[in-house]
């Protein structure tokens, strides 16, 4: 059955504490009510587009990709006011959406005045590409007396794109601006279309909805003055409640609601795509890709000379790992993103800027140690590059580069001055209700007492899957009377549980672009509380729009280390190189070992301590061993304990005799994903590339069903290599519960 109807105005979680319910929730409630097309209309925002893009696909449904907007007749320097009207603006093609991130831009960075606010003017600037609806009761043309003046005015500019949006809500306010509006498209000749302002999924979270708008507010829910809104029914209704609603009220034609699909034609046709990377030029790189390739080989052997005082062609091991990281590293393009790296890490180390070694996959290039960006041997250390980048690597590599925390905010400055500060932008994130935090707001806005709500919070866990609540009361009796005496304040927190609540900045994270971010047409920008220009996108979106993320992560330790150093070099004229500090200090490993730890890196939390003390540190591998062991999965799946007991004498059955090799440092424990890949490349045969693939699902915490597609070809290998011990190939499948978090 084809349904002439669809749902165009509809507010997400991203329309922070007023919307309520995923893209997911409203994809999968669209297609249960048997939609084929679903608009998104977030306030001030395009921050769930990409995700409302993909769930909207997973259910057969075509998205229509828009955004409410704030718009005023014009800015005023001295006289602000807070009132703003409405609109909605949808993207028909890539000039539409470039439009509303160059609007959303200027909204947040220029026109922001409690909410991001745009002009007349800019949208007459930026309509191409548009369709354009007179949205809510708050539209424009009621608001302002000129309303209906640029009305006008973008009919002139966009025509039959421009659209009069009424609702079915049976209020004098709404009927009122139904009239308004059905007398502005008869005017002009535009038509008439039936939206109903969706604020939540389901008509039952109506009253969720209402704790969000007064925790958005502080308020109490028996305060008579507190905010809400006077109709219920803004969920997504199916076509015969809408049908029935416009009818009770009087405004009823068919076309109202067929004309929807007319909009929903003109936009669903437009996906944002999944955009190609353009990094800017390094400026120290010849121009040209031929010759910065060049450039950074020429980098790597200078580099070797001045280490080893020899060509490393004079090398087999180190020459022929060189060449095969430049082959695929040139081949993958991407040269210049290590070159950019190389860039501010080289500017940090002459501007006695400290920097860490550096920490995860990056630690396995050569090319990385060679150019100065990490300071750790991969072939001393027998860390594998694939871990790094592998053949089947379409996405750029991490590369996590502690800075001093002191002066971080001095690398985002030279990044500012090197490539323009339009072209460097920090990422977003969003802080969703954590169950500990959502059942304490309620509980305030039911005015439940703050000792009994703590206590209950005593036994709640954040989660990731946000069932915290719940748990809490499945597992103690405490919560479970406390759920018993106050039910409303626990149903509505567990239905809010996850919601997004607010901007955040991710603490490390830069972008660069070879043009000016915020009129790129791939994200817009705002203002974090520093002042500093953050894109809307959080990490993942980020890279599906092609802008590369630079993580500059700021450790204090390190600016307690930088003063320590500028301390002796004042008071006792020694130069302190930290990277030429000798490794195999026994007092340094006693002093560990009795869990003087505080203060140290990675090793000052009790549970790090704990563990160096019942190990016993006697050389520098225990220190590495000791920060994968801590972590939750070695330790709940009983590798962490199993580790100390071999190390301390015990026994163990040994399995292979090439596991037993890889091992041998580990005591036949697998601590290190290296060693998972060194075990199916060695094992099994398998290319580094599938060995990382399947590392992936490990240390990705992914589910274990993924494994399933590797088994036959492990398993296959794995005979070619010799059988082991009993025949059992239990090595595979041991690796998912001991190294989720290893």
């Amino acid at each position: 059955m084809t349904i002439d109807y669809c749902h165009l105005h509809v507010h997400t979680e991203y329309s922070m504490l007023d919307g309520m319910g995923t893209t997911k929730q409203y994809a999968q409630r669209a297609a249960k009510l048997g939609f084929k097309y679903l608009g998104i209309t977030d306030h001030g925002s395009i921050d769930g587009l990409i995700k409302f893009q993909k769930a909207c696909l997973e259910h057969d449904i075509k998205p229509v990709l828009g955004c409410e907007m704030y718009i005023i007749p014009e800015l005023e320097e001295e006289k602000k006011e807070r009132v703003r009207g409405h609109i909605c603006l949808f993207a028909k093609n890539q000039e539409g959406f470039a439009n509303i991130c160059r609007l959303l831009t200027f909204a947040h960075m220029e026109g922001f005045y409690y909410r991001p606010r745009i002009t007349y003017e800019t949208l007459l600037e930026h309509c191409k590409g548009l369709v354009i609806t007179t949205a809510c009761p708050l539209s424009f043309l009621r608001v302002y007396t000129d309303g209906k003046r640029f009305f006008g005015d973008l009919y002139d500019s966009i025509g039959e794109d421009l659209y009069c949006e009424i609702m079915p809500h049976n209020t004098n306010l709404q009927k009122g601006t139904n009239k308004l509006k059905i007398a502005m498209a008869k005017k002009y000749g535009c038509k008439v279309i039936l939206t109903n302002d969706c604020h939540y999924v389901l008509k039952k979270h109506h009253r969720s909805q209402e704790v969000l708008l007064a925790i958005q507010r502080k308020a109490s829910w028996n305060d008579p003055k507190r905010w809400k809104f006077d109709i219920r029914n803004m969920h997504l209704r199916s076509i015969k409640e809408m049908t029935k609603a416009i009818k009770e009220i009087g405004f009823y034609k068919k076309e109202y609601l067929t004309n929807t699909i007319e909009v929903a034609e003109k936009c669903s046709g437009f996906r944002i795509p999944k955009m190609k990377v353009r990094l800017p030029r390094v400026k120290e790189a010849p121009k040209g890709a031929k010759a910065e390739k060049k450039f950074i080989l020429d980098l790597c052997k200078e580099s070797y000379k001045r280490k080893w005082g020899i060509p490393i062609e004079s090398r087999k091991d180190y020459y022929g790992r060189l060449m095969e990281e430049y082959n695929l590293i040139t081949k993958k393009k991407f040269h210049r993103y290590l070159l950019i790296v190389w860039e501010f890490v080289k500017w940090c180390k002459e501007n006695d800027i400290s920097i860490g070694p550096n920490r995860g996959s990056a630690g396995g290039s050569l090319i990385n140690y060679l150019l100065g960006i990490t300071t750790i041997d991969p072939i001393k250390h027998k860390l594998i590059f694939s871990r790094f980048i592998n053949e089947d690597r379409i996405d750029f590599p991490d590369i996590d580069i502690d800075f001093e925390h002191e002066k971080r905010h001095l690398v985002r400055k030279h990044l500012e001055s090197v490539y323009g500060y339009k072209r460097v932008a920090g990422v977003s994130s969003f802080n969703r209700m954590k169950s500990k935090a959502i059942i304490k707001d309620v509980a305030r806005v039911f005015d439940v007492p703050f000792k009994e709500v703590n206590e209950f919070t005593k036994f709640v866990e954040d989660n990731e899957s946000h069932t915290g609540i719940q748990d809490a009361i499945n597992k103690y009796e405490q919560p479970k009377e406390f759920a018993k005496k106050y039910p409303k304040v626990v149903r509505f927190a567990k239905s809010l549980e996850g919601q997004i609540k607010n901007y955040g900045k991710h603490a490390a994270a830069v972008v660069l672009s070879k043009s000016d971010i915020g009129t790129s047409g791939r994200c817009y920008l705002l203002k974090s509380k520093d002042g500093d220009a953050n894109i809307n996108w959080e990490k993942d979106d980020t890279e599906y729009v092609g802008l590369i993320k630079i993580d500059v992560l700021g450790l204090k330790q390190l600016s307690v280390l930088a003063e320590a150093k500028r301390l002796i070099k004042q008071n006792k004229n020694v130069h302190v190189d930290f990277d030429s500090i000798d490794l195999d200090d026994k007092e340094v490993f006693k002093d560990v070992t009795k869990g003087n730890t505080i203060g140290i890196f990675q090793f000052g939390t009790y549970a790090s301590t704990e563990l160096v003390k019942k190990m016993g540190i006697e050389e520098f591998r225990h220190l590495s061993d000791a920060t994968a062991l801590v972590r939750p999965g070695p330790a709940k799946s009983g590798m962490t304990s199993e580790y100390i007991r071999r190390k301390h004498g015990g026994k163990w059955e040994k399995k292979h005799k090439i596991y037993e090799e890889i091992t041998k440092d580990t005591y036949g424990v697998i601590v290190y994903q290296e060693q998972v890949m060194e075990v199916i490349s060695r094992i099994a045969g398998l290319h580094y590339s599938v060995a990382d693939n399947i590392r992936k699902i490990i240390g990705k915490k992914r589910s274990a069903k993924e494994f399933k597609k590797y088994e036959r070809q492990f398993i296959r290998g794995c005979k070619k290599t010799g059988p082991l011990k009993n025949g059992n190939h239990g090595i595979f499948t041991s690796f998912g519960p001991n190294l989720s978090e290893a």
